[in-house]
């Protein structure tokens, strides 16, 4: 780093107004894109770059830097998140709290604000030993864990957050391919999606608009990456029909905080059920007690209410529901190729080959697990009554085992006469199914349907409970 004469190194918690010597060393844990302004007094043309610079677990604060277009846009493209940097003769003045500025600013702990000028301040990169311990403070939250809102809340609250700056702790599910947008002026500014999820939520849609971010998610990896994002605004989606957070000028993000709730996030999401399919496997697999479910509907019924809220906002337990069906079982297929599937009890991955996982997400291909194969039922049936017909019912693992009466092992061994005799155990029989739906929604374009029991139904009980309609 240069050496600067006249000037005394300083840290956030010490400044005050009229101290234009200082230097100050920290790391820039937000930024946002340069801009270009016309001055009203001369029309002329000026760049302003802000960012939010980091020396302590608790001091951060805000810094403008003003100059000219080429400057300004220089030092956007010289200067990241994670950075560490000196900052020299900032002018430091007194933060106006609940300004219009300061609502278009992230929200710090310093009461003070960091304006630099061309020509009259400066900043650099600090490569001096002491920048390990200022790299180490982009990994602490700028909010504390007890404000966090579950994504639950949100996918729940239909327009009512509106609006509304909330905090989330998420680990990323995915990470789209950033898309350029047309502007009515003829501008063209890029986009990026990312989908993130919780304990409570299997996913949610966050828009990212900023340049520096969008640069950002690109290193982020799924069920891996965890994400501490401060001050994330809600807006209203006509597209989704649903709260769409979205990153703006105000938000922090930190990736991968250093805290003992992000690290059991983590845990959790490294085997979280995030695909429909896993999801409902996961919820069948916790029923313990299928004749619990005593409520008999029929196919009608149970389609009308699998696709009631494709176009609506639900939260998570509103998304299933379980019911008694009397139906005939009018398709059942035991000869097909994947009637028994191939699965990695790590991540619960489909997987062709026999000594390996073909997730590359997986602990097992990360190396810090060991590959143990699973084979499991994977059937498809097709149930009618007298409203219509479910159709691809799903029928698998320890379920389908007590309902064929066999185990995986059994069944590979059995001729196919012996799969035809027990297919026509139940094909054109009707059956008491009770049955787990997974809702339709905006990301699941059809509803899931999993059967925790089947078996023949006596003929009194379904001309006393089967539903007319």
């Amino acid at each position: 780093m240069t050496a600067h004469v006249g000037v005394r190194r300083m840290v956030l918690a010490d400044i005050c107004p009229g101290l234009d010597d200082s230097l100050i060393v920290g790391v820039i844990i937000g930024s946002q894109s340069a801009k270009i302004v016309t001055m009203k007094k001369d029309l002329s043309q000026r760049g302003v770059w802000n960012f939010t610079l980091r020396d302590s677990e608790e001091d951060f604060a805000n810094v403008a830097v003003w100059g000219s277009p080429t400057y300004i846009e220089n030092c956007a493209e010289q200067f990241h998140i994670g950075d560490v940097v000196s900052v020299t003769k900032a002018r430091i003045t007194l933060r106006v709290t609940g300004g219009s500025e300061d609502n278009f600013r992230p929200t710090v702990s310093s009461p003070f604000q960091l304006t630099l000028t061309e020509g009259s301040s400066e900043i650099q990169h600090h490569y001096l030993p002491d920048a390990q311990h200022f790299q180490s403070l982009i990994h602490v939250p700028t909010k504390q864990s007890s404000d966090i809102t579950p994504l639950r809340d949100i996918s729940s609250s239909g327009d009512l957050m509106q609006g509304n700056y909330v905090n989330i702790l998420v680990a990323v599910q995915n990470v789209q391919r950033v898309r350029q947008l047309k502007l009515q002026d003829g501008r063209q500014i890029e986009c990026r999606e990312i989908v993130v999820f919780d304990r409570t939520s299997h996913g949610l849609s966050v828009q990212l608009w900023d340049k520096e971010i969008i640069y950002q998610a690109s290193q982020w990896k799924p069920r891996e990456t965890i994400l501490f994002i401060a001050d994330i605004i809600l807006k209203w989606s006509g597209y989704r029909n649903a709260s769409s957070p979205t990153v703006n000028s105000k938000t922090i993000i930190t990736v991968d905080p250093q805290t003992e709730d992000a690290e059991c996030l983590r845990a959790y999401a490294r085997a979280a059920p995030l695909q429909p399919s896993a999801i409902i496997d996961y919820l069948t697999s916790n029923i313990t007690d299928a004749s619990s479910i005593r409520n008999v509907l029929s196919v009608r019924t149970v389609l009308s209410r699998g696709w009631a809220d494709v176009k609506n906002s639900v939260s998570e337990d509103e998304q299933q529901f379980t019911a008694l069906v009397y139906a005939v079982v009018t398709h059942l297929d035991l000869h097909h190729d994947n009637v028994v599937q191939l699965k990695c009890a790590s991540c619960n991955k489909v997987t062709s080959v026999e000594n390996s996982c073909s997730n590359l997400d997986c602990p097992v291909e990360q190396g810090s697990e060991t590959f143990v194969p699973r084979r499991m039922f994977n059937i498809r049936i097709d149930l009618s009554d007298h409203t219509g017909t479910l159709k691809g019912c799903r029928l698998t693992a320890e379920t389908a085992e007590t309902v064929l009466g066999c185990t995986v092992l059994e069944f590979g061994s059995m001729s196919d006469q012996q799969k035809d005799i027990l297919k026509w155990n139940f094909l054109m029989e009707r059956c008491a199914a009770r049955i787990l739906v997974l809702k339709a929604s905006h990301e699941r374009r059809q509803p899931y349907i999993s059967l925790i029991s089947c078996s023949i139904a006596d003929t009194s009980e379904v001309a006393a409970k089967i539903p007319i309609l």
